[in-house]
């Protein structure tokens, strides 16, 4: 294990100066400077993997920052976030001067966690949204996995939120798959509209990954009574004057929808689809919009299920 980590951070050196810093959802910053830490990142989650015998998740995207940036985002088997008590470590890991110094952090988890490096069950999932640096730092994840032993499958491009559900439908013994989560999706809201429903819904897609994963599940809605329209597919610059961040804080429509009339219901999501504002247009000709409250959203939801 020791002679594997040496070689293979040698080839990821961290750059001088550069102190990643977990937040909220993982690590972000200027895609050129992560290769270091989603390497790291990688040996984290496979010292979760080996500690529960369970498979976890490494998601490699930015969410709504700008398009030349990237960051990783770390899933435990349940398919919530990482535990707060090994946010400590990711930082550890991440911020180790050396390749001798990032094995000694391993070797010292390894013995407090009682960790067995025979990786018996489990593997490490890996996804990455559709920004260009996406694919070569999942590569790097990967490595960081395999320098303990513990297998590696590649999902390539997904949203967030579907990295997340197949981190837990694998832990669940229940097929992870693409189709079968948009199944899931569309038999759930069969259920809930049952019949005579008949809506439009204008979604801005952030020319992220969202816009690919919708076009899959469109079809499969509209003949349920749901029309999606979706603007900013891919064609544009990710996250620029569009997606759910820049409607929130511009209160503005987002590029592509300026025909868009008062009355017509819109959402938007974000570069990685795991955030979602509702909004409307505010009047003719204007570009401004009313947002809708998600807290408010979420009391009429709670309100639906009671009755249901």
């Amino acid at each position: 294990m020791e002679a594997t980590i040496l070689e293979a951070s040698a080839k990821r050196v961290k750059p001088d100066h550069f102190k990643p810093d977990y937040g909220t959802a993982g690590f972000r910053a200027k895609a050129n400077l992560l290769s270091s830490t989603v390497f790291r990142c990688g040996i984290l989650m496979a010292l979760r993997t080996l500690n529960t015998k369970k498979t976890t998740g490494i998601c490699i995207t930015a969410s709504h920052n700008p398009a030349p940036d990237n960051g990783v985002k770390l899933v435990e088997p349940s398919g919530e976030m990482l535990m707060q008590r090994y946010e400590k470590l990711a930082n550890e890991l991440s911020n180790a001067d050396s390749s001798e110094e990032l094995v000694d952090i391993v070797k010292n988890a390894l013995q407090e966690e009682n960790i067995d490096l025979d990786p018996k069950e489990g593997k490490v999932l890996i996804a990455y949204d559709t920004r260009p640096s996406g694919e070569s730092l999942a590569a790097d994840a990967a490595a960081g996995v395999e320098c303990l032993g513990v297998p590696v499958e590649n999902l390539h491009v997904l949203t967030t939120p579907q990295l997340h559900w197949a981190v837990m439908r694998t832990n669940q013994n229940l097929d992870p798959s693409e189709a079968a989560y948009y199944a899931l999706l569309s038999d759930a809201f069969s259920t809930l509209v049952q019949s005579n429903y008949n809506r439009k819904l204008h979604i801005d897609c952030a020319n992220g990954v969202g816009a690919l994963k919708l076009a899959k599940l469109a079809p499969l809605l509209k003949p349920l009574g749901l029309e999606m329209v979706l603007y900013n597919v891919g064609d544009g610059i990710l996250n620029h004057e569009c997606g759910s961040d820049h409607v929130q804080k511009q209160q503005v429509l987002p590029s592509e929808m300026e025909s868009i009339v008062s009355n017509d219901v819109c959402c938007s999501i974000d570069g990685d689809a795991d955030r979602l504002v509702y909004f409307y247009a505010e009047g003719e000709g204007s570009k401004k919009i009313k947002l809708l409250d998600g807290d408010k959203i979420a009391s009429l939801v709670a309100g639906l299920l009671k009755d249901l």
